[in-house]
């Protein structure tokens, strides 16, 4: 029982830092993500990031308790059990789309990386981030999660450290003094001209990755919580779904309180920073050589650990569609990311992300409804 127990803190934590690793992608580790939707409005960004991380939060428990309950093996099923099949192949070919999207822009930013400084060709960051996404999916779902958990740790250790630096340079006093007029950057206001509303924007298309994310791993739930015994069937079921929901809420509360986090640090850095395309680059540079070379560390992990989360979602549901291995599935998803890639780091950013997080508004109008219905926080069942 002991061991059990142990086994299922453990799947906590791996579901938290898949949470974590799919969503902090090279816009979040950049900081750009941040100044657009929370530190470009001042302080009240801060408001904005502190109700992000309820809802993420709250979202994370949901999709989680939600995908584990209903024995889901790719986010078509998922989508199906909350807004009913029509409606679900609308946003089920939306959500692939966006997966597909989001794994370019994690591609073509290893190649900006690689070319920036390493001086090599664009296709060659490209690839490598393609070979080692397939590296880390051969390991399987237990190992994807493991090593996402390892990535993840290292990821978390440095922006803090680098945040905690900045802000023992700059003063966190300094947020104060930042309205939302000086923190925009110039060329107009951010995408929506509030912080709620921008706060909202961001939730909801990064909610899309998280509920991909959960629906994937919910049939492998048993196995990643490390399930025994037949006679310990019941037992292991509603141990595995409390452990699963807290991993889903620890997660979402943890990317949240990262966001708030960097936002803080954004803000207090002072608005030269805020104006720059790659703010926390800017704040690591002026930190001195360990800092910067431990930034671009993190910012090629995070789209990393972000791009193996796409391309795990996306396979699975590609082996469902074409019959294959979700390991051959994987492939098919890197091949075509790839060449979308080639389209560019900031062209892909400015178009996929904020089309979509209107889009998924309109599902998270159905999960609010699926809820109010079924009471799905109560005492789901999970099928066998």
């Amino acid at each position: 029982m002991a061991r059990g127990n142990g086994m299922r803190a453990t799947a906590t934590w791996k579901i938290a830092a898949a949470y974590v690793g799919g969503i902090v992608g090279a816009g979040f580790a950049s900081g750009q993500e941040i100044v657009q939707f929370f530190a470009g409005f001042g302080w009240r960004g801060l408001l904005g990031a502190l109700g992000a991380t309820a809802l993420f939060a709250l979202l994370g428990r949901i999709f989680t308790k939600l995908a584990y309950s209903m024995d889901t093996g790719s986010h078509r099923e998922l989508l199906a059990g909350i807004c009913g099949e029509r409606w679900a192949s609308f946003f089920d070919l939306a959500l692939a789309l966006f997966l597909w999207g989001t794994l370019a822009i994690m591609m073509a930013g290893a190649g900006a990386l690689t070319r920036e400084y390493l001086q090599t060709p664009l296709l060659y960051g490209i690839l490598a981030m393609g070979l080692g996404v397939l590296l880390v999916l051969a390991f399987g779902v237990n190992g994807f999660l493991s090593l996402n958990l390892a990535m993840v740790g290292i990821l978390l250790g440095i922006t803090i450290l680098i945040g905690s630096a900045s802000l023992a340079a700059h003063g966190p006093e300094n947020v104060r003094f930042l309205d939302p007029g000086t923190a925009t950057a110039p060329g107009g206001r951010v995408l929506i001209p509030n912080w709620w509303a921008a706060a909202a924007l961001y939730v909801s298309y990064n909610s899309s990755l998280m509920l991909a994310l959960a629906a994937s791993i919910g049939r492998a739930g048993g196995q990643i919580a490390g399930e025994q015994r037949a006679g310990e069937r019941l037992v292991g079921e509603r141990g595995a779904l409390r452990q699963f929901a807290f991993g889903g809420l620890l997660g979402g509360a943890g990317l949240g309180a990262l966001a708030l986090f960097m936002t803080w640090v954004l803000l207090s850095a002072g608005k030269e920073v805020l104006h720059g395309a790659l703010p926390m680059y800017i704040i690591a540079r002026s930190l001195g050589p360990l800092p910067y070379y431990s930034y671009l560390l993190s910012l090629w992990i995070a789209m990393w650990a972000t791009a193996t989360s796409c391309t795990y979602s996306l396979s699975r549901r590609i082996s469902r569609m074409l019959g294959l291995n979700w390991r051959a599935a994987a492939g098919v998803a890197v091949v075509v990311a790839s060449g979308l890639a080639r389209i560019g780091f900031t062209e892909l950013i400015q178009t996929v992300y904020p089309a979509f997080g209107y889009v998924w508004f309109v599902f998270l109008l159905f999960l609010a409804r699926y809820g109010l219905a079924r009471h799905t926080c109560a005492k789901p069942t999970r099928r066998v």
